[in-house]
């Protein structure tokens, strides 16, 4: 398990459940539960942070062309313009636009999980769902 820093109430309470499902064993000893930490998971039906930063990047950002801050960026494109959904902070695009390298391998090998989708086919489809 990657190690966590916790740095807001949210992130510590988070990190509390995890340890209490972590700690949690059944009468054979056995572990009764697993964490999993998703590094960014997105869709049509996205909501809260993801949400609005998807809506204010396609509604904000004039051509639509995120850059190359990050993989995120250079990869996705054109946004299309989508309705905004305030509030959107300097933290929130910073938090969700930080360039991170997040590693799938152990959840492709140990559950066989296989992507339907690579970065930017899966931000396209979410944006046209969206647009719906």
């Amino acid at each position: 398990m990657s190690p966590t820093h916790p740095d807001t109430f949210y992130a510590q309470t988070k990190r509390a459940a995890e340890q209490i499902v972590l700690n949690a064993r059944g009468a054979d000893g056995q572990p009764l539960g697993t964490v999993l930490r998703l590094g960014a998971v997105y869709g049509s039906r996205i909501k809260g942070n993801y949400e609005r930063l998807t809506r204010a990047l396609a509604g904000n950002l004039g051509t639509g062309n995120l850059g190359t801050r990050s993989q995120f960026h250079g990869k996705l494109g054109h946004v299309p313009k989508l309705p905004i959904i305030p509030p959107v902070t300097r933290g929130m695009i910073d938090k969700y636009t930080e360039d991170i390298a997040v590693d799938g391998s152990l959840i492709q090998k140990e559950l066989g999980f296989v992507p339907q989708y690579d970065l930017k086919a899966g931000w396209e489809e979410t944006i046209r769902e969206m647009q719906a």
